[in-house]
């Protein structure tokens, strides 16, 4: 098994994934008329994770051309800042995720960093879904809803 078969394995295999409290995310910031099915859960889960592998490599490429670094810091990361209080995933699966993709020591304001970034995301992936459930005459979001709400976050 390659490294990034093993990597693929520990994520999906293992429920340390900073999303456990994912559903309620969702659930308080959609209105409380709408759902979200556990598949749609488990579609969010792994494009939030597919983006954390993306912006990690991104981050490697740029830790090795500056000096080889082994530290994660917040600047490596090319994601928006997210002035939030209160945060639900929680920090240290966010650093258990990011070390099982390959950096060795993290900073905890990079940690943070990514933990707002995904939180974020995962809101308005949920939002634009749920433009798209409601259009299709559903109050359930599906994961189709959910795909779909990816490509109108992106733009």
């Amino acid at each position: 098994m390659n490294i990034k078969e093993k990597e693929e394995n520990n994520l999906t295999k293992t429920k340390f994934i900073p999303f456990a409290q994912l559903k309620r995310i969702i659930s308080e910031s959609i209105p409380s008329d709408f759902r979200i099915s556990e598949e749609a859960i488990i579609e969010l889960e792994q494009i939030l994770i597919q983006i954390t592998r993306e912006e990690i490599e991104q981050a490697k490429r740029y830790m090795k051309a500056s000096n080889n670094r082994i530290t994660l810091y917040p600047e490596d990361l090319f994601i928006e800042n997210y002035d939030k209080e209160e945060t639900v995933f929680f920090k240290t699966s966010i650093d258990k995720m990011i070390r099982s993709m390959g950096i060795e020591r993290i900073r905890p304001s990079a940690a943070e960093k990514m933990q707002k970034y995904l939180e974020n995301l995962a809101v308005n992936i949920a939002l634009e879904s749920k433009v798209y459930a409601d259009h299709s005459g559903r109050l359930t979001i599906q994961s189709q809803d959910i795909k779909l709400g990816l490509k109108m976050s992106k733009e």
